[in-house]
């Protein structure tokens, strides 16, 4: 059964959203448990073969109609946004804005910065190097409740267009920002494996960081310092934007 589906049947505890202007409960989300985490993660491993031999260009492509699909429904983005987080009109449509500057960036730079890079040797004449950039696999993103669609994704992007797959984690205090943008990544092509999204506390957190191989943390100093000793003892990479 699909963690959608386990989530719908009631197989999960689930956790309140509310709204904070009003403290009306807008929904809940699933606290996922370990073994679905790790289905998770070993479905986007079983991905990432054939997304990270796609081209940077291929991959590319997906982000440009992902793009046109958040201008497309932005209005029902910004709603979402609002009603989780208590921003104005103004406050969730900067989010749109930044990410799409970032989007540009990525598609555009990503094919340079990606490519083969000749470096040189201590005899040239007769030696020749070059770095290859190679994905990590499956990278794991936890994201904070203040900017639900930016800081989940601005990791997320960099992530998938160099042919990682991804599992995001967004903060369970404003999760349907995130559920959204998920959804359209669906709409825009991008295979259901390549990018997933989970749900729940700090447990959910704590079980991803554990099992994928890369994690990109953005949240308090205190948690942050609990990730980077779990990535320190499994020797993965992480990257950590706290305060």
């Amino acid at each position: 059964m699909a963690l959608n589906q386990r989530a719908q049947s009631g197989a999960y505890e689930h956790i309140d959203v509310k709204n904070p202007i009003t403290g009306e409960i807008i929904g809940s989300v699933p606290q996922t448990n370990k073994d679905d985490i790790i289905e998770a993660v070993e479905r986007a491993r079983d991905a990432q073969r054939a997304w990270g031999e796609k081209s940077v260009a291929e991959r590319t492509k997906y982000i440009r109609r992902w793009a046109d699909l958040i201008w497309a429904n932005q209005e029902t983005l910004i709603k979402i946004n609002r009603r989780e987080t208590g921003k104005t009109d103004s406050g969730a449509f900067l989010e749109i804005i930044v990410l799409d500057n970032i989007l540009q960036y990525y598609i555009h730079h990503a094919p340079t910065f990606l490519k083969p890079q000749r470096r040189r040797t201590v005899v040239p004449i007769i030696q020749q190097a070059k770095v290859f950039y190679k994905p990590y696999g499956v990278v794991g993103v936890i994201s904070p409740w203040n900017y639900p669609f930016l800081l989940a994704f601005i990791d997320l992007i960099p992530a998938i267009i160099a042919g990682n797959t991804a599992i995001l984690k967004p903060s369970e205090i404003t999760p349907f920002t995130s559920d959204y943008g998920i959804k359209l990544m669906y709409e825009a092509g991008i295979p259901r494996d390549v990018v997933q999204i989970i749900h729940g506390d700090g447990r959910a957190g704590a079980t991803l960081t554990e099992h994928v191989d890369y994690i990109a943390f953005t949240g308090s100093t205190a948690t942050g310092r609990k990730v980077a000793e779990t990535a320190a003892k499994r020797l993965i990479p992480c990257s950590l934007e706290l305060g």
